[in-house]
């Protein structure tokens, strides 16, 4: 892959990708809710997504202007690039709670919160230690230390107290919190459990990576039904026991499809381990060994082994290579692909 895919790639993934879900579920959030009859056209979407990203360009000018954030290429657009990548998240769920495309006094306040955060930064030294402490919280990134392991940890656990902050139905903040984190943890031991063969006891990774997952799962399901409980009227929501059920429905139908996907991925890891194993192994016969020992014998072999040179240096020689590293990493991956699944 050039270059330029690349970078495309990396522009769809975090600038692209959070705008279009954020018009999409406000699109559906309308149409269920009974204020809109029908879902937006394509035109339509792609409108509003060219306004998102009009707000995302005039914030990522006031910030750089503002903090005298600097380029080392002033012809080079990386800065304003990853402002860009930096602001996708905040513009789209600004525009997810309210439906509303920002105006400039939404986009000054942006602004203004960024200026804080440049304030607190002031604070605090900006040695390679620390750089390299943040390029690390990220899940992806192996813990070199106890104390990253922590700090992913509580990276990971954001998303949980935002869900629970914003909503807790009606309960105690600190004890829904703790109650979530007790289940999501059991979830994701039943699901390590699947890759235990596969896992060192020294490999965290794998473990955050799961764990970020669930959460996200289960902060999807906690926002969802808020959502529909805040678009009630308020006789309706009279009518409607405040209560967390549905949110616990709703995730357990996911983990269960999770589990199910899990458990198919490991499955056929096995099998096309054992299937390569037997074939490694299976015993010759007696008479097969003495017809080994053979000149015939010999000579058929190197008939056959110049043929075997020949054909892995042939056009098809790429995929079988490409086969039996994937039989050899299937299952080793399955942490990272468990991972993927997370917007199913």
């Amino acid at each position: 892959m050039n270059n330029k895919n690349k970078f495309l790639l990396q522009i769809f993934e975090k600038i692209g990708a959070p705008l279009f879900t954020s018009v999409n579920e406000v699109a559906t959030r309308a149409v269920m809710t009974g204020q809109a009859q029908n879902l937006l056209t394509n035109m339509e979407q792609a409108g509003l997504v060219a306004k998102l990203l009009t707000n995302i360009t005039k914030a990522s000018s006031a910030i750089s202007e503002k903090l005298d954030l600097e380029t080392q290429d002033p012809d080079s657009d990386d800065l304003q690039v990853s402002l860009a990548a930096i602001l996708s998240p905040v513009i789209s769920n600004t525009y997810q709670l309210t439906g509303q495309v920002l105006k400039d006094e939404d986009i000054e306040r942006i602004t203004s919160s960024f200026e804080t955060i440049r304030t607190f930064s002031n604070h605090f030294s900006s040695m390679p230690e620390g750089t390299e402490r943040l390029e690390n919280l990220p899940a992806h990134k192996a813990p070199h230390d106890k104390t990253q392991l922590t700090l992913q940890n509580i990276m990971g656990i954001v998303p949980l107290i935002n869900a629970v902050s914003a909503f807790p139905f009606g309960e105690d903040p600190n004890k829904l919190l703790k109650k979530i984190i007790t289940r999501i943890q059991s979830e994701v031991d039943d699901i390590k459990k699947e890759l235990i063969s596969t896992e060192s006891p020294q490999d965290n990774t794998s473990h955050i990576q799961i764990f970020n997952t669930v959460i996200m799962m289960y902060s999807q399901c906690h926002f969802s039904e808020m959502a529909r409980i805040m678009a009630m009227g308020d006789k309706e929501r009279e009518e409607n026991s405040l209560s967390i059920d549905t949110v616990w429905i709703m995730f357990d139908q996911r983990m269960d499809m999770l589990k199910t996907l899990t458990h198919s991925i490991v499955g056929s890891s096995d099998v096309v381990q054992k299937t390569t194993q037997t074939d490694e192994t299976f015993p010759l016969h007696p008479s097969e060994i003495k017809a080994q020992n053979t000149p015939e014998a010999d000579e058929t072999s190197a008939i056959q082994n110049n043929q075997s040179s020949q054909e892995s240096q042939g056009p098809m020689s790429f995929f079988s290579k490409k086969m039996k590293m994937v039989r050899q990493n299937d299952k080793s991956n399955c942490s990272m692909l468990v991972t993927s699944c997370a917007n199913i």
